[in-house]
């Protein structure tokens, strides 16, 4: 192998060894930006659920206030 062919190695060497550092820290930044998409999604889902709640406690009310008027007979 001449010297030529051996710098030409080293050189496609550290491309590589660049490229996959920056893969690297690629893939980390994805697994925290997942990480925090993943709290922020469960963080609405509570908030979802906290609504769903809220209108179920308003349709009932609804509901007893609707029966009370029809009991009036207002005709």
């Amino acid at each position: 192998m001449s010297l030529e062919n051996l710098k030409l190695l080293e050189n496609k060497l550290g491309e590589f060894v660049k490229l996959h550092q920056r893969l690297q820290q690629s893939c980390m930044d994805l697994q925290q930006a997942n990480t925090e998409q993943e709290k922020q999604l469960a963080e609405a889902a509570g908030r979802l659920k906290q609504f769903e709640k809220e209108r179920d406690e308003i349709r009932s009310r609804l509901d007893r206030v609707l029966k009370q008027l029809e009991g009036l007979n207002l005709k």
